[in-house]
């Protein structure tokens, strides 16, 4: 049986525009969003798997992420971030836009396990649990562009 991702989401104010595309590899899922979120709305998100976010267009900035429900640990808006399993995530809209982008998400057992391989145990655990926000890679983005 191949891995298929498991989301809880709670969206508000958020409309897919576009019907959802998905394809799937040995141990990763991407799934591309074309969507659009009205000024106020917002969502709550949870995995049980890690995931990497990529905005393919401008819609980032006009959207915030956090890591608490009342928004107080807000993160920079950035075009590209890695959400750790089980990371509860909560977005705000604070501009009404169109955005698209592609998710990747990651079988947890497995990913973790190429990263030990490479790493050791300690370093792929504390790589793993760590988000990360960039606000560009040419190299993701583009790697991001031919996968959409």
């Amino acid at each position: 049986m191949s891995f298929r991702p498991v989301m809880t989401a709670f969206t508000e104010g958020i409309h897919a525009v576009d019907a959802l595309l998905w394809r799937a590899w040995d141990g990763v899922v991407a799934d591309l969003w074309h969507a659009e979120g009205i000024e106020g709305g917002g969502g709550h998100y949870l995995s049980p798997d890690p995931r990497v976010v990529i905005f393919l267009d401008d819609g980032a900035s006009a959207i915030r992420l956090s890591d608490t429900p009342c928004g107080t640990g807000y993160y920079a808006s950035g075009r590209i971030f890695y959400v750790p399993a089980d990371m509860p995530l909560w977005s705000q809209i604070v501009q009404t836009r169109r955005f698209r982008h592609l998710d990747l998400h990651f079988d947890k057992a497995m990913l973790a396990s190429r990263l030990t391989r490479q790493f050791g145990a300690a370093q792929a655990q504390a790589a793993l649990a760590r988000p990360v926000m960039l606000d560009d890679h040419p190299g993701i983005t583009q790697i991001a562009a031919l996968l959409a």
